[in-house]
């Protein structure tokens, strides 16, 4: 890693023109249809080539299904409201300015606390790790990671819709149980975290 100071801004420009000018978006003004839908999915509204997508959710109720996305490491980044991730490893609560780590195949469900939400994803194939790449102390882990609270399980009875997410579309499951019900972490440590 180099880190480098500059006498002068290199994001600065007089003008710009071509299919790499910046762009404002303001995420509120998109038409988010999990607002007012419990069953919709977030919105893809940006893709690279290399298959890493933008999402945004504005969920208002509860996710009445648990998620699964098999192929794509997620990272949330809560923007308005507070949210509780329901996971396999325990719950997890974020607020406005948390990142939440998904790392793929880890099952949970969006639960707002506060509404209104605004949430921006990033889903990507490559595998996300958290380590940030900066000296030492500019991220206390003690301090500013948080990790799914494994004695908030997941509590809910009877049938569950499990959505998997995969390359190639969404596959639908319906179990008898809640494929998120845990008893306890035995090793290792818990993949969900949040700053």
């Amino acid at each position: 890693m180099c880190v480098t100071v500059r006498p002068h801004s290199i994001v600065g420009y007089s003008s710009v023109a071509g299919p790499h000018a910046p762009r404002i978006l303001d995420l509120h003004d998109l038409e988010v249809p999990d607002r007012a839908d419990p069953n919709a999915l977030p919105v893809v509204f940006a893709a690279s080539r290399d298959e890493v997508s933008l999402l945004v959710s504005a969920r208002e109720a509860p996710t009445p299904f648990a998620w699964r996305n098999v192929e794509y490491d997620e990272l949330h980044f809560v923007q308005d409201g507070v949210l509780d991730y329901v996971t396999d490893f325990g719950t997890l609560r974020a607020e406005p300015g948390d990142i939440v780590f998904f790392p793929r195949s880890v099952t949970y469900r969006v639960e707002p606390v506060t509404s209104p939400t605004l949430r921006l994803i990033v889903e990507t194939p490559q595998q996300l790790l958290f380590q940030p790449p900066a000296p030492f102390g500019m991220v206390n882990a003690a301090r500013d990671v948080r990790r799914a609270d494994p004695s908030l399980p997941s509590t809910r009875a009877g049938e569950t819709r499990l959505l998997l997410r995969a390359h190639d579309g969404i596959t639908e499951y319906h179990l008898a149980h809640d494929p998120m019900a845990m008893v306890a972490v035995v090793s290792g440590q818990v993949p969900v975290c949040g700053s």
